[in-house]
């Protein structure tokens, strides 16, 4: 008989096979038509045709390989649509968050929780990459590496090593070591200290001229003490009362012992880098930070006050006439009232605030960065005159009763007219400091690397001294001598001729003014250490550590 045809049948079809008749004997498959069973000779009549029947599949089968890739990307998608095994994003932004807190931040609630939420971060993103390597490839060699050296800087910082990223940990601070036999000397220096005239504010008083009570030291002096504050010193100090005061990075305002150099007190600020020098009057600190004005007993450290100001800035707050003058970075000038805070007026000037407030006779002068100056009318705030200059205005004017002096960086020194603010005299010299003007002479250090001597009636150069580095504080005068700070060193100069008297180099550089009294010269530098520099042969040598 002849074999049936099979259908035919597609590539991805299964295969069908024809009827059969199974021999009930033996097994045989035999064609449906066959009467006996081709095998044993078995009758077949009797028994019925198997109908069609389906073959199992063998027609396609996937290679191993194939069907291993297949159920990875299975998993894949599978962990991607539950949110699971992308990591990588987060590891970088929690690296740049813990990093950043570290190098940048101040150390206050902000910055411990940028830090907290960095490492939380971090940490999610490996665990969220835990279970699928495929995803821990996809991220890289660089996210690791990235997370490794957030993690790492982390771990500098908390153990403080010797060069630690961003700032130091907060210190405690035991009283300095005096040499053995104090006694002979210390009282007396105590007494002078604390009898000595004040260098209250910037610039020694409101009209920012400039002049200190002295005396200071007239040959190359010694470190009678100094005391690690914290972090760089941006803030210049201030005595008053046998205490010197001033701002540091960390956001404090601290207090020390002018003899010893022993810390009194510290009043947080709240975390922000102070960059202006407090003001001391009747008894009180006011200095500007962050948000806001405060207003701190000077014996105690209590607070007694706060006003809300815009972004402080660099600007230093002045005192005159129950009034505390402060200007704001964003434009705004603030005049509160010294003992409850109460605002009495608000200015606003066209440019940004960098400068410090300067008073005298009645008005308060201040210079933007878009080369304005201001005046205004310190009782009630009404705009007295505004003549625009050359350059941005960094420094605060120095203001006498013969004319308002101010230092641009096109570079111009000028001097304007107290009343009208008309221009009587400039000089091709300027720069980030405001001048000192004491005695009918004007003492300017600038861009250029030197300190300038002119006559302030005139304009008229007398004398120039090289400094080696930019000045970028106003300088002080005291006994016939000016004292500036340029680069890293502090530098005593002879007020008529020019003639350097010695030069004392700290730490680090240093961007603020000194304050010279009682004989003894305070400054603070980037090195983080307040200094206390006399001759030797007064206080014995100390140091606060840090």
């Amino acid at each position: 008989a002849a074999r049936p045809r099979l259908p035919a049948v597609g590539h991805w079809s299964t295969p069908m096979v024809a009827p059969i008749k199974p021999c009930p004997r033996c097994g045989r498959a035999n064609p449906p038509q066959q009467p006996f069973c081709a095998e044993c000779a078995a009758p077949l009549r009797e028994v019925a045709p198997v109908g069609l029947a389906r073959a199992p599949q063998t027609q396609f089968t996937l290679p191993d390989y194939l069907i291993a890739a297949r159920k990875r990307d299975a998993e894949s998608r599978r962990w991607d649509e539950t949110g699971e095994g992308t990591g990588s994003g987060l590891v970088w932004l929690g690296g740049i968050l813990a990093v950043g807190a570290v190098v940048f931040s101040s150390g206050g609630e902000f910055g411990s929780g940028a830090l907290i939420l960095g490492l939380l971060l971090v940490v999610a993103g490996y665990w969220r990459m835990r279970r699928d390597r495929h995803a821990m490839a996809r991220a890289g060699l660089a996210t690791t590496a990235f997370g490794a050296l957030a993690l790492g800087a982390v771990a500098l910082q908390l153990l403080d090593l010797d060069a630690p990223l961003g700032e130091r940990a907060r210190p405690t601070r035991a009283v300095p070591t005096p040499t053995p036999d104090p006694a002979e000397t210390a009282p007396v220096a105590n007494a002078e200290i604390n009898a000595a005239p004040a260098v209250a504010m910037l610039g020694g008083g409101p009209d920012h001229s400039g002049r200190n009570p002295g005396p200071g030291p007239r040959q190359r002096p010694v470190v009678r003490w100094r005391a690690y504050v914290g972090g760089e010193l941006y803030s210049s100090p201030v005595v008053v009362g046998g205490t010197v005061f001033i701002g540091t990075k960390d956001g404090f305002l601290a207090a020390y012992d002018a003899a010893s150099g022993a810390e009194r007190w510290r009043f947080d600020l709240g975390g922000y880098i102070v960059r202006g020098t407090p003001a001391v009057a009747d008894g009180v600190v006011y200095l500007a930070a962050g948000y806001g004005l405060f207003a701190i007993d000077a014996a105690t450290g209590e607070a007694r006050w706060r006003a809300p100001i815009r972004y402080a800035g660099f600007a230093s707050p002045t005192v005159a006439d129950g009034l505390v003058v402060v200007a704001a970075q964003e434009g705004h000038v603030y005049a509160v009232e010294a003992g409850s805070g109460r605002e009495v007026w608000k200015a606003d000037t066209a440019g940004l605030l960098f400068a410090s407030p300067a008073v005298a006779g009645g008005e308060v002068v201040i210079g933007d960065d878009t080369g304005k100056v201001h005046a205004f009318a310190l009782d009630s705030g009404t705009p007295r005159w505004t003549t625009t200059l050359e350059g941005e205005i960094y420094g605060a004017a120095a203001m006498t009763p013969g004319g308002v002096y101010l230092s641009t960086t096109a570079p111009v020194l000028v001097a304007l007219d107290p009343a009208s603010g008309e221009e009587r005299w400039r000089r091709g010299v300027g720069g980030d400091a405001g001048p000192a003007v004491v005695d009918g002479a004007l003492f300017l250090g600038d861009r250029s690397n030197g300190l300038h001597a002119l006559d302030a009636a005139s304009g008229a150069p007398r004398w120039l001294m090289p400094t080696g580095a930019p000045v970028r504080a106003s300088p002080v005068v005291a006994d016939g001598v000016v004292y500036l700070t340029s680069g890293t060193t502090v530098y005593a100069v002879d007020a008529v001729d020019g003639e350097p008297r010695w030069s004392f180099p700290t730490g680090g550089p240093i961007t603020g003014s000194p304050a010279v009294v009682g004989g003894v010269l305070f400054v603070g530098s980037h090195d983080g250490f307040l200094y206390a520099l006399a001759e030797e042969g007064g206080t014995p040598v100390a140091t606060a550590p840090g």
